[in-house]
């Protein structure tokens, strides 16, 4: 659990008191199934009940998911359930309604809403026995132990820092997440045209319900603790409404809202796999997607860094989800997720304390042996292929050989070196390419990495690797 120092509680006036009632009654309560009260600890029933009325007037205005049993253990003579229920409904009434605008049936209801009952017990004779009263069927939060800790710390940070106002859970997950939730949705913008002409916005509304439920419910998220509803208006409505209403498509929020529900239930009920769903739907929207070169095609949010030999590409976020093993930032993906083309390449995600790797390449001729000098001491260093190490590679010059046959042509530095003799300026062939000289010619479609952006700049054109060459000055 994450310590919290005196700064950033900063009681201020309020005492410990208060503070622990908040704390109960805001955020603990959320994952309580039983509350164990000592009636002696607080000086008698009465005191017990101002006690839950406070906690239930204090709490969020919204109703748990999960309603813990109160058991209240007393020394003296035990009463019957109906009887505490009414008392607690008749101390809401008393102390806690100064308007006198609740009735009896709507300050019971109000206490029903955060309790799932009340009852007295007597004092057992030891821990273990006070233990034993707890149902072994009793509802428990649907969410497994490492997501518990991540919930309770994410909580407490939360509360620590803002501890006067309401509290909510799902704004404290997102809060502290670090995967943020999307701010727009540039896939679909790319597509508004075709899904208009083409009537196939229930198809693209599918794909993103589907790629949200990978976020979110995947085995092991956090947030597959939470109602598909909590999640899609705390993390997704605004930049579905923006898109909405940007790309005139005023029926996509409910469309993809009614598939997210759907997907969602059935992932949590264990029904569905959210990855392996996802894939087949892609699997189904490869020609539609093909195109769509800068945006990654799973998520439909984060940009394409990783890319696989057939073309598609991948971010880092979901290279990890939909690898199959790893070796340290190293992962493996046997084949394409959207086309099922064959991948014997590994992909390296970036470490996330990374920025951004950029190498630079330019020289005249005469600077190739200088420059195969520098790559090869590089290489040397890092013992691995310099593609592993970088997300851009900007070229000119010829610096361009070098990036093609390195990244491109999967070549070592040595085998740059043995060229070198023959090395000429670029030239843009006849048959569309570049030349370097004799037998060092390259088709477009050969220039082509795998995950590492690669500019070729010359002084009369620019070209990123896989998209059209565009006309420069």
């Amino acid at each position: 659990m994450e310590h919290c120092s005196s700064s950033e509680v900063n009681p201020g006036h309020t005492s410990a008191r208060d503070i622990a009632l908040r704390l109960y009654s805001q955020l603990l309560s959320l994952f309580s199934a039983v509350i164990i009260i000592i009636e002696e600890d607080f000086g008698g029933l009465a005191a017990v009940f101002h006690e839950l009325a406070m906690w239930v007037i204090s709490s969020p205005r919204i109703p748990s998911r999960i309603r813990p049993r109160v058991k209240i253990v007393t020394a003296q003579r035990t009463h019957a359930s109906k009887r505490l229920e009414w008392e607690l409904t008749a101390e809401i009434l008393t102390n806690f309604n100064p308007f006198r605008e609740l009735s009896f049936k709507a300050a019971d209801s109000l206490w029903r809403e955060f309790f799932g009952g009340i009852e007295h017990i007597s004092e057992p004779q030891s821990i273990g026995e006070l233990y034993r009263t707890v149902p072994s069927m009793a509802l428990h939060p649907p969410i497994g132990a490492h997501q518990l800790i991540e919930l309770l710390r994410v909580a407490l940070r939360q509360f620590c820092r803002c501890q006067k106002q309401p509290f909510s859970l799902i704004s404290a997950v997102r809060a502290n997440r670090r995967d943020p939730a999307p701010t727009e949705f540039p896939l679909v913008e790319a597509l508004k045209g075709r899904v208009g002409t083409l009537n196939e916005l229930s198809v693209v509304s599918k794909l993103i319900a589907s790629a949200l439920t990978v976020h979110r419910y995947r085995p092991g998220s956090v947030e597959a603790a939470f109602p598909p509803k909590e999640i899609f208006e705390e993390f997704y409505l605004q930049p579905l409404q923006r898109l909405a209403m940007q790309a005139k498509l005023p029926t996509i929020i409910a469309q993809v809202y009614a598939y997210f529900a759907k997907f969602a239930g059935a992932a949590v009920a264990g029904d569905l796999d959210p990855v392996a769903h996802h894939q087949q739907i892609l699997k189904g929207m490869s020609s539609l997607l093909m195109n769509c070169r800068e945006t990654c095609l799973s998520c439909l949010v984060r940009a394409a860094s990783n890319g696989l030999p057939c073309g598609h590409r991948l971010c880092d976020f979901c290279v990890e989800i939909l690898s199959q093993d790893a070796d340290g930032q190293s992962f493996r993906l046997p084949k394409c997720v959207f086309c099922g083309a064959a991948n014997d390449t590994p992909l390296h995600v970036k470490p996330s304390t990374a920025g951004a790797r950029i190498l630079r390449l330019a020289g005249p001729v005469e600077a190739a042996p200088a420059i195969a000098r520098s790559l090869r001491s590089l290489c040397s260093a890092i013992q691995s292929p310099l593609s592993h190490h970088f997300d851009m590679v900007i070229a000119s010059g010829i610096g361009m050989f070098f990036a093609v046959m390195l990244f491109c042509k999967r070549a070592t530095v040595g085998d740059c070196i043995h060229h070198i003799p023959n090395l000429e300026c670029a030239k843009t062939s006849r048959r569309g390419g570049l030349n370097f000289g004799r037998r060092l010619r390259f088709r477009w479609e050969e220039v082509v990495t795998n995950g590492v952006r690669l500019f070729l700049i010359d002084k009369r054109w620019r070209r990123e690797c896989g998209a059209q060459a565009e006309a420069g000055s």
